[in-house]
């Protein structure tokens, strides 16, 4: 007869921290978030399916976040101002 091993006393905690961690992923994400990772079962899947989505060499639109935040302001006031 095969053994079996029991799981860890800790096992419903971690169980119950990791499906929060992904809860709290998935609740964060906006619409327009592929609906690929709804189907993803752990939070390491979901987070490297958006790494490998968001990672992705896009130079000319992080140049125009980077102006965008550079030329920042409030009334006639710069941010650091």
């Amino acid at each position: 007869m095969p053994s079996t091993i029991d799981k860890p006393n800790e096992y419903a905690s971690w169980k119950k921290c990791k499906d929060m961690i992904l809860s709290r992923i998935l609740n964060s994400l906006t619409q327009d978030i592929p609906d690929s990772v709804i189907f993803l079962v752990t939070a390491q899947e979901v987070w490297e399916d958006l790494r490998d989505c968001f990672s992705q060499n896009n130079t000319p639109h992080i140049f125009q976040i980077e102006r965008d935040i550079a030329c920042l302001a409030q009334d006639q006031m710069t941010v650091t101002a």
